[in-house]
């Protein structure tokens, strides 16, 4: 997903993921799940909160005009892990992983 204007945007649909057997495509503006409105601050709590392997309604934006799929969450395979930034990181902290990162 991608975040931007207080909306989200598919950036990537994995070939044969839920997401593609959906119906949805790179570019799809996301504005419900499950009939729950979707923003960035929101996403990750619905999607967190959404039953596996049922299948749940979607709405989109795609070419101006609203779309609504019905996708099938599945559980992340055990190889998947998920990082996040330390919102409490100090300036020290920041710099250093900047650094890292090649970021300036």
């Amino acid at each position: 997903m991608q975040a931007g204007g207080g909306r989200l945007s598919v950036s990537h649909v994995v070939a044969d993921g839920p997401g593609q057997r959906g119906g949805l495509i790179a570019g799809d503006e996301l504005v419900a799940i499950g009939g729950q409105r979707v923003s960035p601050d929101r996403w990750e709590r619905i999607i967190n909160q959404l039953p596996v392997d049922k299948d749940v309604r979607c709405h989109v934006f795609r070419d101006q005009q609203l779309v609504d799929v019905s996708c099938r969450p599945v559980s992340a395979p055990r190889d998947t892990c998920y990082l996040t930034l330390d919102t409490e990181a100090t300036s020290e902290h920041i710099a250093r992983r900047n650094e890292w990162l090649g970021l300036p």
